[in-house]
């Protein structure tokens, strides 16, 4: 095992990344001709692949807070990139934008097959796509979704206050059997109080 944090391989002829590197934090190789990312760079933060040969990305990358791979040949973002802030995958052949996104905040998938941007990505601030998505709405829409979604953890809290638990059980019934309730609703109930 290699203790290194970052690795830049710009201009350089590596081939490959070592599978060794399991404590490396940010990882920029544009412009080089490797093909592929050992799934051992389970602390890996920063991903910066554009201009590479790179198809495929390892879903085991959780921890992933930046990635640009465009200009690449990949063709798919995991879904298991929850903590993933800023996404450029941008002139690639990615069709969809997993849902789990939640964190995102910057979005650019110009030139992709991308035709839709989920509705849960309530925290996105930028975003660049093609001309036949609405980014207005799109961002719109994020920010309506995160100050509702604000104002009724408010609420949810106000009412564990006044020691509401029974009304605040009912809500949470009703609001867990539709689309728009915030996913977490369940962390608010103290069931031992009721």
């Amino acid at each position: 095992m290699i203790n290194l944090e970052t690795l830049h391989c710009r201009k350089t002829q590596i081939t490959s990344i070592p599978d060794t590197l399991v404590n490396l934090k940010k990882l920029f190789c544009p412009g080089i001709t490797i093909t592929s990312i050992p799934d051992t760079l389970i602390n890996l933060r920063d991903l910066h692949l554009y201009n590479t040969d790179i198809s495929d990305i390892p879903e085991t990358l959780v921890k992933l807070k930046q990635l640009y791979c465009c200009k690449t040949n990949v063709s798919s973002i995991p879904d298991t990139f929850v903590n993933l802030k800023e996404l450029n995958c941008a002139n690639t052949q990615v069709s969809n934008i997993p849902n789990t996104l939640t964190n995102l905040q910057y979005l650019n998938c110009s030139n992709t097959r991308v035709n839709a941007i989920p509705r849960s990505l309530i925290n996105l601030i930028d975003i660049r796509c093609c001309p036949s998505i609405d980014k207005n709405m799109i961002l719109e829409n994020a920010r309506k979704m995160k100050l509702a979604k604000s104002g009724f953890v408010k609420f949810i809290e106000i009412i564990k206050r006044q020691k509401l638990f029974k009304t605040l059980w009912k809500i949470a019934d009703y609001y867990t059997r539709r689309k728009y309730a915030p996913e977490n609703i369940l962390n608010y109930i103290d069931l031992s109080n009721l």
